[in-house]
């Protein structure tokens, strides 16, 4: 008997598998990336060639490695953006962690060599139981004090030859002549002086010097001044002509006094 009919199905036949196409919204190919040794060869040699322009330069070619420089297609390119490693150094006056720098010339604390006066000694105001008013200012009334101070020291301690040692042969009174220094004596002998004041010191003529003397005595009744024996107190004010030999010395005087 015939052998029974069957349909075989086709062999296949070889066929080349589609080619997919771009889907739709996809954008073009990606481009490899720049290895990153080569951007920084290049960012040397920017740097070398172009100085502080390279610091602007580089950053942009560091932030577009490793892929496209526009975003997914839309077509406008991305600002660029400072690598923060990449920054400018600080000077020498500034503070990168905000503390003072030291050793700057600003916080230097250079020392003033402006060289200090040396404060000035005020005069003597006074010499002994004799002051000195403030208002005078000649060099010579420290030394005609000290030859007032020997005067009334000597008449308070009742040493008439200190008292005779400031007196002027030539003048009223000669310390050589013991009549005359016998009638100081008496008419002192119970005399204590205070307060004695340098008040005024001039040149005179003749070279001689006009010294002011203020002062107060006390003695026994009896021993007071021409006209008021019996005064125990007194104020005086003495015009001293003083001669300016090998020393200062008393020559006269003119004064006035009234009770205290």
């Amino acid at each position: 008997m015939p052998a029974p009919a069957f349909d075989w199905p086709a062999a296949p036949t070889a066929s080349t598998p589609p080619v997919p196409g771009p889907s739709v919204g996809e954008g073009p190919p990606r481009r490899p990336a720049f290895p990153a040794v080569w951007l920084f060869a290049a960012a040397l040699v920017l740097l070398t060639a172009l100085g502080v322009g390279a610091v602007i330069v580089v950053p942009r070619l560091l932030s577009g490695s490793g892929g496209p420089r526009f975003d997914g297609g839309a077509g406008a390119a991305p600002t660029a953006t400072l690598d923060p490693a990449v920054t400018t150094e600080p000077t020498a006056t500034e503070d990168v962690t905000g503390d003072a720098t030291e050793g700057t010339t600003e916080d230097a604390v250079v020392p003033d060599s402006t060289p200090t006066a040396e404060p000035t000694s005020a005069p003597p105001t006074a010499s002994g139981i004799v002051t000195i008013a403030p208002a005078i200012t000649d060099e010579r009334a420290l030394d005609v004090a000290a030859m007032f101070d020997t005067y009334f020291g000597g008449i308070n301690r009742k040493d008439y030859a200190a008292v005779g040692s400031v007196l002027d042969p030539a003048g009223s009174i000669d310390p050589g002549n013991p009549a005359q220094m016998q009638a100081v004596a008496d008419g002192t002998r119970t005399t204590q002086d205070s307060d004695v004041t340098l008040v005024g010191l001039a040149d005179a003529a003749d070279s001689l010097l006009r010294a002011e003397v203020t002062f107060r005595s006390t003695q026994a009744a009896g021993n007071g001044p021409r006209g008021r024996s019996g005064e125990t107190c007194t104020s005086w004010d003495i015009v001293y002509t003083v001669t300016l030999g090998d020393a200062y010395r008393i020559e006269k005087s003119k004064a006035t006094s009234a009770p205290c």
